[in-house]
């Protein structure tokens, strides 16, 4: 057979069109990211007299030195993560990966270098204010809290340009126990422990739920016993001797027999006021008779009187 040859098959001019190609993807991904991080830079040392004119430390994550980067962030992150990709995929021994390993450390270095002209002059001036006014030991501890701030914001923000976004949306699952790290620097449990936590969640809402009705319900019978209470109080108990039949009988005809004194049983449905009105008539009775009779008696003694003149 005849032998292979490169020339006559074209194997070398697709070879150098890609190699073209590949230079013409670096140089749009080196403008689109690098290039447009030095323009950002540059434009927030114009527009707020940086790095002679420093900021002041309580208004810097909301001044341009945040917001300009915040705002091309996401766009230079998808960018980033084609070319990791492509770089993934040629792999290490690759020829052609050489020039997507340079793109990617160009583009650290000119975030990293955008970054610290913009913060040095505010940060030591920070700390010399810091030092004036609470000497080294208070500046030492304020410094402290300024710098873990600014470390945890910085941290943030590069990550959202060179983060994975595939690992911080769906996090490598976990054995129980075990503690990740995201990109954020943040921990991140396992899903085993979630599920247990959530289930422990579950049960405690459902603990203070059945709590809370069981204690609507005490409270409802002890209002419920508290009414039968006050009713039980308003009634006036009957005395033990006492017979329904014999008192009504005895307040509609008393006996003759009974003594002046005694007053009337009131009946069942006989208030004590009626009870007292009762017992009154039956004592006037026997009165009213002894005096009917002694007036028959001096009726009858005038009588014979009047006879014995005659």
């Amino acid at each position: 057979g005849r032998e292979y040859d490169a020339a006559a098959s074209g194997g070398a001019e697709y070879f150098r069109r890609a190699c073209a190609l590949q230079d013409a993807a670096l140089e749009l991904l080196r403008v689109a990211v690098a290039d447009r991080i030095s323009v950002i830079s540059t434009q927030i040392q114009d527009a707020l007299n940086l790095p002679k004119v420093p900021l002041k430390a309580d208004k810097l994550e909301a001044s341009l030195v945040y917001t300009r980067f915040h705002g091309i962030s996401k766009r230079s992150n998808k960018l980033i993560t084609i070319a990791r990709r492509r770089l993934d995929a040629l792999g290490d021994g690759s020829v052609a990966a050489v020039g997507y390993e340079d793109l990617l450390t160009l583009c650290r270095n000119t975030y990293c270098g955008a970054r610290e002209v913009l913060l040095t002059s505010t940060v030591r001036n920070h700390m010399d204010i810091l030092k004036e006014r609470h000497g080294l030991v208070g500046m030492t501890r304020l410094a402290s809290v300024f710098l873990i701030r600014l470390c945890t914001v910085e941290t943030a923000l590069y990550l959202d340009f060179f983060g994975d976004p595939d690992k911080r949306r769906h996090p490598r699952k976990a054995l129980k126990g075990s503690v990740q790290t995201n990109d954020e620097g943040k921990s991140e449990e396992g899903d085993e422990d979630k599920e247990e936590r959530n289930q422990e969640a579950a049960a405690t809402r459902r603990q203070q739920h059945n709590n809370t009705n069981n204690n609507n319900n005490n409270n409802n019978k002890k209002k419920t016993q508290r009414k039968r209470r006050s009713k039980a109080k308003n009634r006036e108990p009957a005395p033990k001797d006492f017979n329904p039949s014999t008192a009504s009988r005895d307040a509609a005809s008393p006996n003759p027999t009974t003594s002046e004194t005694e007053p009337a049983i009131p009946g069942p449905l006989t208030t004590p006021k009626a009870a007292h009105s009762t017992s009154e008539t039956a004592a006037r009775i026997p009165a009213t008779r002894t005096r009917r009779t002694g007036a028959i008696q001096r009726k009858e003694e005038s009588t014979d009187r009047l006879g014995s003149f005659a």
